[in-house]
């Protein structure tokens, strides 16, 4: 769960890329844009799940990866 604090709260948010089973760890995900924590290749035309959690509240939402990811790239575009 989250973290309180004197002046506030902080939440916990865990970011993932599911393909095939395998949770991938994100940094960022934005409306369109996703940055990997660790780079590596994805082919293009995956279909995968971006994972958001926050204080344990799960939501999942189906993408489509069009370019993939090539090893040395770590920000992906899906729609």
């Amino acid at each position: 769960m989250g973290i309180r604090w004197q002046d506030g709260y902080s939440s916990e948010v865990r970011l993932f890329l599911v393909i095939d089973g395998e949770r991938i760890p994100l940094s960022h995900v934005s409306d369109r844009n996703i940055m990997l924590r660790n780079r590596r290749e994805i082919p293009s035309g995956t279909e995968a799940e971006i994972v958001i959690v926050v204080d344990g509240q799960e939501e999942t939402h189906r993408v489509f990866l069009p370019n993939g990811a090539i090893e040395n790239e770590d920000m992906l575009s899906y729609f």
